[in-house]
């Protein structure tokens, strides 16, 4: 009896093994997946009418200008490293265009939806949802 339990108990856990293998390989392809949908520009306007255009290029390199509501002038620039971790978009600001701002910080995102033409993240850890539309895709080769 005893070497039936130890027998189902390593059944079990070989089960388990398997599952839990095909699960993180699944979530690792989608991340790379939902990756390559966001090369290209992107562009978001604030609930307080300030205008943001990103473009993120398949190396996961990206650069970002914030403009007023008008689109008259600039008011900052950015530049960073994107990634899509565990269904998280983690963007890491390496260089930015105000002085007072302290380099690298990384902001955490979690992709609420994402398809061709617009991507949904909800923001600093709030309730509230960005909604970022296609402008022009970037060319991805499948090797990217």
């Amino acid at each position: 009896m005893k070497k039936f339990t130890i027998i189902g108990i390593g059944v079990v856990l070989i089960i388990i093994a398997a599952v839990l293998s095909w699960h993180f390989k699944t979530v690792r392809e989608m991340d790379v997946k939902n990756f390559r949908k966001l090369v290209g520009d992107w562009a978001a306007r604030y609930s307080d009418g300030l205008h943001n255009v990103k473009t993120i290029r398949p190396d996961g390199s990206f650069m970002c200008s914030v403009t007023p509501a008008d689109n008259v002038g600039l008011l900052y620039h950015f530049e960073g490293t994107l990634q899509v971790k565990n269904g998280i978009l983690i963007e890491t600001v390496t260089n930015h265009s105000d002085t007072n701002v302290h380099v690298p910080f990384s902001s955490r995102m979690p992709v609420i939806r994402l398809n061709d033409n617009s991507l949904v993240v909800r923001t600093n850890g709030t309730t509230n949802e960005l909604v970022f539309w296609k402008m022009r895709p970037i060319p991805v080769s499948p090797n990217n």
